[in-house]
Order: structure tokens, then C-alpha cells, then sequence
């Protein structure tokens, strides 16, 4: 017997621009929602593929309105695909997409919700489920919900659940993606990644303090917010970062011994410097970005040659890769090579920079300046 809550469209209906954006959320959704399930006998032959039918159906709709015969033909074949395999919890979250999509009053968008809930409770811990059927639910106006599947996904995928909440922020009030985030340092600390990477970075430096505040003791937290502080050259703020704190023997913290490094050699501690550093050193390994960090440090400390080595390293283990990342090391390596007087091995790192990045205006210069010629 039909499920009576699957029914299409009812009066009153939505203003038009509000169904269509309905159905523009639903198509964006279902960019991350089901492959595709089963059809009858033909099952291994003719699979259906929901999340392709779903999005069809919905730019038909957009042209013809739901109750063109094609998009009510794709319905019934999504449905009937369900009745089938009702287990599929890919195909159910791309069918709860499209009943959004085909929303045409409020009291449309329960089928969707529902579909959406299923779908979940079929695959808690999947990704490609709940993700869509975040949005469902948001959409539908079911933003707290949204928000606490969001949230339970930070246990089992961390990227994932920063994605999806990114995805849920329009719909919630501001600051109401707090509710969305897991009650730990590191579900703060991947929103404020996010925040940076999407070009927010007064939010994202918001996070990181709230971060810290919350967890004074978490070392990711510190090492993150002493980078910010030996790049504004605040080294009280950095005191107050690093003193007391013993950063653990491990690579991903290497910087923060280099930081706390910087701080001893501003104070006139070169021997704390240089201990603090060799074990930088030792953590780095062949990570080119921190051997960059551990080689700024030996400079500062006034061990060139340390600092070479350092350097040379990094380029080594870039190995190619990273032009522009490869570029600014011959850069450093050119004006530590100069300050030494080397104006032969200079001018090979500038020539170097130069042909890895030909908008590099001081590589430019300086080949034309150390050549006596324009590059």
C-alpha cells in the first residue's frame, strides 16, 4: 500500500521564487547524494541511478512544474525503486532531494523530512547520506536537527562534518553554527580552517582565540596562535603563549619548538635556541614546510649553515612539486648566500626562482643587478 505521506504538491502553495529556490537547494544537494539502486529483474542491466533521475526531474519541474507527466513519471520510478529495496539509504536521501525540489507548500516538505530521517536512521555513520540529509532537514526548516547531525558527524568524519556545517551556516542565525560543533578543541580548530579558507579570517582568528580560551592547554591551539604572534614580531604575546609550555616530540608541533626558539633568541638565550631548534631539526624529518619554519630559525640564530642545510633539504623533498613553494626557497637561499658574500651561488638560486616563477619581481631584479644585465 502507497505510503500516503508521499504525496506531491498541495495548495497553498509556496510564492514561486520560494519553490524555486527550493529546488535549486534540492539540486545542489543531490550533487552529493545516492548513486543509484536496483530496478526489477533488469537490476544488473538497467541500474537506476536516483541521484541523476532526482536532478532531472527537478530542472524539468523548474521548465514544466511538477505535474509535467515526465517529472511525475521519474517520481514514480524513484518510488517504486524504494519499494523494491527499501533498505537503500543512497537512493531514499536522492528521492527526499527530489520531494523537496517538488515542494509546493509547507506542508509539502514533510515527505522530504521523513525520507531524510529514514535515510539516517538506515546509515547513521555514512557521509554521503547524512550530508545531503542535513540540508533536507535545514531546508525544511529543521535547522536544530540539522545542526545535531551535523555535530554527531565530527566523531566519525571531521572533514566531512566542517563541510556540512559550512554548507547548513545560511540557514541558521548568526553564530548559530556553535551549536552545529563538537564540544572539542578540534572541531573548533577545523572550523576555523574553514573560516580561512572561505576568506573569513577575522571569524577564523575569533575561533582560535575561543579555542584557546576554552582549552588553554591544547598544543595545536598554541602552536597555531604563536605562528600569528612571530609574524606580527609580538614576542610578549608569544611569552605568554610558550612560557611553561613543553611542546610534545612530535612533527606535527616541530614548528612550535621553532617558535618557542624565536623567543629565546629575542630574550638573548642563544644556547636555548639552538637545543630548541636541534630537536626542531630532528622532528621535520622530510616535511619541506617545517624544515622552511626550522631553517628561519637557524638563520635567526645566525647559524648560515644550518640554515642551508635546512633549506636545500626542503627543496630536496619538494622533489618538483610546488613551483611557486620551490621558488621562494631559492629565494631565501639567494639572500642568505648573498649576505654571506657568495654572489656566484646567489645568483644561481635568483636564476633558479626566476625560471620556476617568472612574476617573481625580486628574482628579476636581482638577476639583472647581479648579471649586469636585464634577465
Amino acid at each position: 500500500m502507497a505510503d500516503p505521506r508521499l504525496r506531491l504538491v498541495r495548495e497553498p502553495a509556496l510564492p514561486a521564487h520560494r519553490a524555486r529556490s527550493v529546488a535549486a537547494i534540492a539540486a545542489f544537494l543531490l550533487a552529493a547524494g545516492a548513486t543509484g539502486v536496483g530496478s526489477g529483474a533488469s537490476e544488473a542491466r538497467r541500474p537506476l541511478d536516483a541521484r541523476a533521475v532526482a536532478r532531472e526531474a527537478i530542472e524539468r519541474s523548474l521548465e514544466a512544474g511538477s505535474a509535467d507527466p515526465e517529472v511525475r513519471a521519474a517520481l514514480a520510478r524513484m518510488r517504486a525503486a524504494l519499494e523494491r529495496r527499501p533498505l537503500d539509504s543512497r537512493a531514499r536521501v536522492a528521492y527526499a532531494g527530489l520531494l523537496l525540489g517538488l515542494a509546493g507548500s509547507l506542508d509539502d516538505l514533510a515527505a522530504p523530512v521523513w525520507h531524510a530521517r529514514q535515510a539516517v536512521r538506515l546509515a547513521p555513520v555514512t557521509v554521503p547520506v547524512v550530508s545531503p540529509a542535513t540540508l533536507v532537514l535545514a531546508r525544511a526548516g529543521r535547522t536544530d536537527e540539522a545542526l545535531a547531525l551535523a555535530r554527531a558527524m565530527f566523531e566519525y568524519d571531521l572533514d566531512g562534518a566542517v563541510r556540512v556545517l559550512g554548507r547548513l551556516e545560511p540557514f541558521v542565525a548568526p553564530d548559530g553554527a556553535r551549536a552545529g560543533l563538537a564540544d572539542a578543541p578540534e572541531a573548533w580548530l577545523a572550523w576555523a580552517a574553514h573560516l580561512r579558507g572561505a576568506d573569513r579570517p577575522g571569524d577564523a582568528d575569533l575561533w582560535l582565540a575561543a579555542t584557546h580560551e576554552r582549552w588553554p592547554g591544547d598544543v595545536t591551539a598554541i602552536r597555531m596562535l604563536a605562528a600569528r604572534a612571530v609574524a606580527r614580531g609580538d614576542f610578549d604575546e608569544l611569552a605568554r603563549l610558550v612560557d611553561g609550555v613543553e611542546p610534545p616530540a612530535e612533527r606535527a608541533h616541530a614548528a612550535l619548538w621553532v617558535y618557542r626558539a624565536r623567543l629565546a633568541i629575542a630574550r638573548g638565550d642563544a644556547a636555548a635556541a639552538a637545543s630548541d631548534l636541534e630537536v626542531a631539526t630532528d622532528l621535520a624529518g622530510d616535511a619541506p614546510p617545517v624544515l622552511a619554519v626550522v631553517a628561519d630559525g637557524w638563520e635567526r640564530l645566525g647559524r648560515a649553515e644550518r640554515a642551508r642545510e635546512a633549506w636545500t633539504r626542503a627543496l630536496f623533498e619538494l622533489g618538483g612539486r610546488a613551483p611557486s613553494t620551490a621558488a621562494g626557497l631559492h629565494a631565501r637561499l639567494a639572500r642568505l648566500e648573498e649576505s654571506e658574500g657568495r654572489a656566484g651561488a646567489a645568483l644561481r638560486h635568483w636564476r633558479e626562482a626566476l625560471a620556476l616563477d617568472p612574476e617573481h619581481a625580486e628574482a628579476r631584479r636581482s638577476v639583472g643587478r647581479l648579471s649586469g644585465r636585464t634577465p
